[in-house]
């Protein structure tokens, strides 16, 4: 598989933005696979401090990822991102909570029937960590679903990365949650969809 990703903070006196996107195209066992992801959203810092305050921002948030074992989609608009935020140099820390109004969306995994996502309001949490040679970000959400069942889908991923410029090694996983019909005239059961990866490349900081 090849693949990019990307995470940005940015804060020009109050004015904050926060952007990240990933894409990936490859295959393996579970055939054709392939992941366009991203988000944009700008707002406010606070200036409780010099180097640190709290952040308010809106935008959009949405992905399309899967292969034949896999499918999800989603889009979230638009998003509220609440926060902290610490930085200084290079060196960033910012913790938040986001929301969003979903506008559509759908959750598959193996033979289960297709969750459809929607009507409802995204709950999640965030944490982004960067210095020179290291880099965090982990999410959480808890997305509404507007079918016949009435559990939600729960997602969380994460992506560790070493870096020394102009390489890095990465390793990032994500598992979902939710429950689904099996097989026709089944009760709902619990199913859950686990990826995990190791990544090696290059990269450039700013």
């Amino acid at each position: 598989m090849a693949s990019s990703e990307g995470e940005e903070f940015n804060r020009r006196g109050l004015f904050s933005t926060h952007g990240m996107h990933r894409l990936a195209i490859g295959g393996g066992g579970a055939g054709f696979e392939g992941t366009l992801q991203g988000s944009l959203a700008g707002g406010f810092r606070f200036p409780v401090g010099e180097r640190h305050g709290p952040v308010i921002r809106a935008g959009i948030f949405g992905y399309l990822r899967g292969n034949d074992a896999f499918y999800a989609s989603l889009l979230d608009l638009p998003q509220v991102q609440l926060g902290y935020q610490y930085a200084y140099g290079r060196t960033l820390l910012e913790l938040g909570a986001t929301s969003g109004a979903v506008l559509t969306g759908r959750f598959r995994a193996g033979e289960a029937e297709t969750r459809i996502l929607g009507a409802g309001l995204e709950i999640g949490a965030y944490a982004g960590v960067q210095i020179p040679w290291f880099r965090l970000g982990m999410s959480a959400m808890r997305l509404p679903t507007n079918d016949a069942l009435s559990a939600p889908v729960r997602v969380a991923e994460g992506t560790l990365c070493a870096i020394s410029a102009p390489f890095a090694i990465c390793a990032d996983g994500r598992v979902s949650v939710t429950d689904a019909i099996a097989a026709p005239g089944a009760a709902p059961v619990e199913v859950r969809a686990a990826y995990a990866g190791l990544a090696f490349g290059f990269t450039r900081e700013r």
